[in-house]
């Protein structure tokens, strides 16, 4: 059986009604820093007093991606602690650009290599 237009509308704004209505019950969201920034996850931002931001394998994310849900509005006074979990020695972000950029060096550094660099505290778990 084909789907009309109208058919796929409705599937689309059910979806968003269902995701908006887990997001606002939910106590723990884990999303990727791009998403972070949609519009119901930022009405999950808006709910909470306080937030915790956990980043896994940060040493492979562009410090300015890294940055994104600090930058919502709805989530950034309320963020009381970052985490930042991965190996500063192993990979860095992947960044696609012009290698002739005088500041291209800066787009592959991570937030996490940065922090590691100016001496802010690094846990090792294992070596």
């Amino acid at each position: 059986m084909l789907h009309t237009e109208g058919d796929s509308r409705k599937v689309k704004q059910a979806y968003r009604i269902l995701k908006d209505e887990v997001v606002a019950r939910a106590t723990v969201i884990i999303t990727t820093v791009y998403v972070a920034k949609s519009e119901s996850y930022a009405k999950f931002g808006s709910m909470r007093q306080s937030l915790f931001y956990f980043l896994d394998e940060a040493p492979t994310v562009a410090e300015a991606s890294a940055l994104i849900p600090l930058a919502c509005a709805e989530w950034s006074p309320k963020v009381v602690m970052m985490l930042l979990f991965g190996d500063v020695k192993q990979l860095r972000p992947f960044v696609y650009g012009n290698y002739f950029n005088p500041c291209f060096s800066q787009l592959e550094l991570s937030l996490h290599k940065r922090l590691v660099d100016i001496g802010y505290i690094e846990h090792v778990f294992r070596e």
